[in-house]
């Protein structure tokens, strides 16, 4: 049996990627549009119990699964990135991804800390993925959210700067985030 996930999709040339469980696998399945086949990508082998939280994404011209991993217990254990390498789809499945980043312990710490009990997503946007968490604080004065971003090109991680969220006054509503690329950018001049 086959079940896909139109809702995370990505499209890079000529391509079109989707997750998908094939028999009891999770993965990618990758439609050529030109060519008209489609290949299937497992996802990257965790260790032991662990089991990912999994984002399809395209930054600049790769094809990116960026994964918050967690243990039996439910706890976040690590921020991991991985390439996804079409060239190689005809050798053994390890070989289709190559991780290319893990979140730092300096700021792995920090981001464990704060994500949990909270929101958690991921998008792609140029050629930086940002990992972002919502919801964290207490209601007295919490923050709208908290982004951490990883720079493809540069091999580089940082926090984006948040804005807190005064919520003691009367006029106080519940604030909700949602992240969007878009890419071409919203503010491009279009001739």
């Amino acid at each position: 049996m086959c079940l896909l996930s139109l809702l995370c999709g990505a499209k890079r040339k000529g391509s079109f990627y989707c997750f998908a469980d094939i028999d009891d696998q999770s993965g990618i399945m990758g439609f050529s549009i030109e060519q008209g086949t489609y290949i299937f990508a497992p996802l990257p082998e965790m260790a032991d119990n662990d089991h990912m939280s999994p984002y399809l994404l395209t930054c600049g011209s790769w094809v990116l699964v960026a994964g918050y991993i967690f243990g039996h217990t439910k706890e976040l254990l690590q921020v991991t990135i991985w390439e996804f390498e079409k060239e190689n789809v005809h050798s053994s499945s390890s070989s289709w991804w190559k991780e290319i980043a893990r979140m730092p312990p300096s700021l792995s710490e920090d981001f464990k800390r704060i994500s949990m009990n909270c929101s958690k997503w991921c998008i792609g946007v140029g050629d930086c993925t940002c990992f972002i968490v919502s919801g964290q604080g207490n209601r007295k004065f919490r923050k709208v959210a908290e982004v951490v971003v990883y720079s493809v090109t540069e091999n580089a991680w940082s926090w984006l700067p948040s804005r807190p969220v005064d919520t003691t006054s009367s006029s106080s509503e519940e604030c909700y985030e949602l992240a969007m690329a878009f890419e071409p950018r919203l503010d491009m001049k279009v001739e």
